[in-house]
């Protein structure tokens, strides 16, 4: 009777510890499998969110930096309709191309209307041709009047009342031996020109 009990007891062990064996084997065979999904399936599903996350990140600054560059376009069309009646005036005080030959026609009128003798005109560069220079903003004009000091004042005050934007970078006043009443007035100035080249958008 011992020995059918013990051999009774020791198929239940051997039983037992299959079964355990079996759970055991389940669990790590499930724990592999929620490995093997986490490493080759949910880590590319997750990398791809997170590039899709960035991705709308990005397009959320473009879609920022768009709708500012819209705001600007609006503010400057409305500053445009602002002062589109006055842009005939600033074509001419800053005209896209030189204009050389009617802003000398503009400097004689103006020195005979002050009773001055133009001595002298000259440019940095003879511009044959209304035509805009490439990179340059502006061009030297040099011109030397002969006249009493009134008329020269005369001849300045007028002069900065023209539209032409300008700059006077030099001037010099001499003494006319021959003449002790007259004075020679030598005036260097920059003459500006709309260059598109250095405008930003």
């Amino acid at each position: 009777m011992t020995r059918p009990a013990s051999r009774y007891l020791q198929g239940f062990n051997s039983l037992y510890q299959q079964k355990r064996v079996r759970f055991y084997a389940q669990i790590i065979a499930t724990l592999a499998t929620t490995i093997f999904f986490l490493i080759f399936a949910i880590k590319p599903t997750v990398t791809t969110i997170t590039q899709l996350i960035k991705e709308i990140d990005d397009k959320k600054i473009v879609a920022a930096r768009l709708e500012q560059k819209i705001q600007a376009l609006i503010t400057a069309q409305k500053t445009y309709i602002s002062l589109e009646t006055f842009l005939p005036l600033i074509n001419e005080a800053l005209p896209s191309d030189p204009q050389l030959a009617s802003y000398l026609r503009q400097l004689e009128a103006l020195s005979r209307q002050t009773s001055l003798l133009l001595t002298t005109l000259q440019t940095n560069r003879l511009v044959l041709k209304d035509q805009p220079s490439t990179n340059q903003d502006h061009f030297t004009l040099t011109l030397t009047l002969k006249g009493s000091y009134s008329n020269l004042h005369l001849f300045l005050s007028d002069l900065y009342r023209l539209r032409r934007l300008l700059e006077i970078t030099n001037f010099n006043f001499k003494t006319d031996s021959q003449a002790p009443d007259s004075l020679n007035l030598t005036l260097t100035t920059k003459v500006y020109i709309f260059d598109q080249a250095h405008v930003s958008y």
